[in-house]
């Protein structure tokens, strides 16, 4: 016996460790041989001898010295657990389930501190009993997130107690969510559920968000700083703000090319229009907004307003610097693009044969292309302003893209058709 089990188990008399072993019988012999039977199990280490008993003993003082700490130390002495141990007395249930969890953890996250201290905690001992591997994870990534620099981990575990106790979604369900919110940043995520835990929108989307949401927070983490998305927070409210949120998650505003803020203000003066409007909802109809789009030209404008005739009658703000493209009908709008121009546009730019191709460069046209002054549409009179980008395709050869847009009182701002020319 080495390492520390070795240091723990050499200051029992070996009287006393021969006692225990015949005190506490066969049923002890065998809890001995299951642990590290689940420990090979979970032993990453086959080919290198040293690393493999390494993880082995450390894998056997993580789950048993809990069990004869318990059971003799906290009894005051081998003998007194011997003697409880015949009288029937179980100070100690091991779950095999727990047992498993701890491992699993232990290996996962390369910490037996980790895994032990959650049996330490009310809902760590939970977690471990019943809820999902994700969930598990989940609790230990939480555990380690809000761990202190000179911190222990069953403090820690303490406060991520704390942190999951009322939560309205559920502590297995935020438990869940963090894994997986972790594991879609892959090596970022520790990191970004970190910064979630630390600020006061990022505690509110975990514990209350959806997860849709939440991610769409996360997501925004990578581009903002905490302080900024804060104060885009106090600024257009709880609401707005999650909207906001599940928008950049879902893909109607592309963070790497437009501010979220830019929804942000769209939704908000639609709600001025209507505050029965969902703009990100199929329920708005030919008006559900397929993605808002940073423009070339700052001075650009999305009116939202009414009119009667052409002209303006309600105005209630605008937002600059972006164009929208909505659902539309087959004559205008997403609808009519990947209808009528989707495979003319495909084809043209050798894109591949799915409609988000299509409409990333739409995105791109607008936000680089060469803008034109207003001008009357020939075939429908109506007032348009069109986005150019001519693009160097892959064979060397070039072709360009247009984009029209409304410049209408009614719809100005909003994206009518698009193609190659």
């Amino acid at each position: 016996v080495i390492g520390e089990i070795g240091k723990f188990i050499f200051t029992i008399s070996f009287e006393g460790l021969s006692n225990l072993y015949d005190g506490l019988g066969e049923g002890f012999h065998q809890l001995i041989v299951f642990i590290f039977e689940q420990g090979k199990e979970s032993n990453p280490w086959d080919s290198d001898t040293k690393a493999y008993s390494e993880f082995q003993v450390g894998f056997f003082y993580g789950f048993t010295t809990g069990y004869i700490t318990e059971q003799a130390v906290v009894l005051k002495g081998v003998t007194n657990a011997i003697k409880s141990y015949k009288k029937g007395i179980i100070i100690t249930k091991i779950s095999n389930v727990a047992l498993k969890a701890r491992g699993r953890i232990a290996k996962k996250f390369q910490s037996f501190e980790l895994a032990n201290a959650m049996k330490k905690t009310d809902l760590g001992k939970i977690a471990l009993n019943g809820w999902s591997d994700s969930a598990q994870d989940g609790y230990a990534i939480l555990t380690k997130s809000i761990k202190g620099p000179n911190e222990d981990y069953v403090k820690a575990a303490e406060k991520a107690d704390d942190f999951l106790s009322g939560a309205k979604l559920g502590e297995e369900a935020v438990s869940n969510k963090i894994s997986t919110i972790s594991g879609a940043f892959g090596k970022d995520g520790p990191a970004i559920i970190k910064r979630l835990t630390e600020t006061k929108i990022g505690k509110k989307a975990l514990r209350e968000w959806s997860e849709t949401e939440s991610r769409g927070l996360s997501r925004t983490m990578t581009k903002l700083s905490d302080e900024s998305i804060e104060r885009q927070y106090n600024h257009f409210g709880e609401e707005i703000t999650r909207n906001t949120m599940y928008g950049v998650e879902m893909n109607f505003v592309n963070i790497k090319r437009t501010q979220p803020a830019k929804l942000s203000e769209y939704l908000q003066t639609i709600n001025k229009l209507d505050d029965t409007i969902k703009p990100l909802s199929e329920q708005s109809g030919v008006h559900q907004l397929i993605s808002i789009m940073k423009s070339s030209d700052p001075k650009t404008r999305v009116i939202i307003g009414e009119a009667t005739d052409g002209v303006l009658t309600k105005y209630y703000g605008d937002i600059y610097g972006v164009a929208i493209l909505k659902k539309g009908t087959l004559l205008w709008g997403w609808e009519h693009i990947f209808t009528k121009h989707g495979n003319e546009i495909r084809d043209a730019f050798y894109l591949m044969d799915n409609n988000h191709e299509v409409k990333k460069l739409i995105e791109e046209t607008v936000e680089k292309g060469k803008k034109s002054n207003i001008m009357i549409d020939t075939k429908t009179g109506k007032k348009k302003i069109n986005y150019e980008l001519e693009k160097i395709l892959s064979d060397g050869s070039t072709k360009t893209m247009r984009v029209g847009v409304s410049a209408e009182p009614a719809n100005f701002g909003s994206i009518t058709t698009a193609y190659p020319i």
